[in-house]
């Protein structure tokens, strides 16, 4: 303390997380839950604050509530396009879930789904099969097929970007049986999109094309500029792998025809 009448505020997170530390676990979960309460009362717009009251809820051990704000969190930064916060938040999700039962971790299964597809195209492999395996287990125990497939879908992506083509050809094909018997049209695309993929990469190529023009067929009408829930156009992208595989084959006029289409 400077002079009488003034002071000076010192905070260092190594610091607080020394000083923590003298704290008794029962107090600083108590500490904790009050944050949340405070943060909520103070703000009326929590969105700004979704991952400070994950963080509280973590550490006030209240592990389903902090996957909600995280799942908040989580479809915030799909938005906006943040993917390394999506990653940062996947991870946290995960260290909640491993301290809940499976019947109340389905919303962490939740932030899996949502937030694989970045994670995968930014080259976030690590960690990814245990997150969609666990994914799987929740999804089972509750009888939630569609979960499930969506999982397997993301897991043939991981496959494929991994080089195990047969892998993730068969996974793949497990999730299009499922898909198809749902008869959701968002993972019938998926599953046969990253299928094709696979049959490409390991030179099945008469049978990549075929299912990828029965793909563009389906996809006409209202679906042509459908997006399916997704921030893309499948109908563009099946074209456009049409092309690519079209291309392989050395037929040029009609990859052509696909890729301006």
């Amino acid at each position: 303390r400077p002079a009488p009448g003034s002071e000076i505020r010192f905070a260092h997170a190594i610091v607080a997380d020394a000083c923590s530390v003298t704290v008794p676990r029962s107090w600083r979960q108590d500490i904790h839950y009050r944050a949340v309460s405070s943060i909520m009362s103070v703000y009326a717009d929590p969105n700004p604050h979704l991952e400070r009251l994950a963080w509280h809820s973590e550490e006030a051990q209240q592990y389903a509530q902090a996957l909600e704000y995280l799942w908040s969190a989580a479809k915030n930064a799909r938005r906006n396009g943040a993917d390394e916060s999506l990653y940062l938040i996947c991870r946290s999700a995960l260290r909640c879930a491993e301290n809940l039962p499976q019947a109340e971790a389905d919303r962490y299964g939740d932030i899996v789904l949502l937030s694989s597809p970045s994670m995968l195209q930014l080259g976030f492999f690590d960690g990814m099969d245990r997150q969609l395996a666990r994914t799987m287990d929740i999804a089972r125990a509750q009888g939630r097929h569609d979960k499930i497939c969506g999982a397997q879908c993301h897991l043939g992506m991981l496959r494929w970007f991994a080089g195990a083509y047969s892998e993730g050809r068969d996974v793949t094909a497990a999730a299009l049986e499922t898909a198809e018997v749902i008869g959701a049209m968002p993972l019938i695309f998926s599953a046969k999109i990253i299928h094709t993929f696979c049959l490409h990469a390991m030179g099945q190529l008469d049978e990549a094309i075929r299912i990828q023009r029965e793909l563009c067929e389906t996809l006409t009408g209202e679906l042509e500029l459908s997006r399916l829930g997704t921030s893309w156009i499948p109908s563009s992208i099946t074209h456009s792998f049409l092309a690519w595989s079209l291309c392989d084959t050395g037929d040029y006029k009609k990859a052509l025809s696909h890729a301006e289409r």
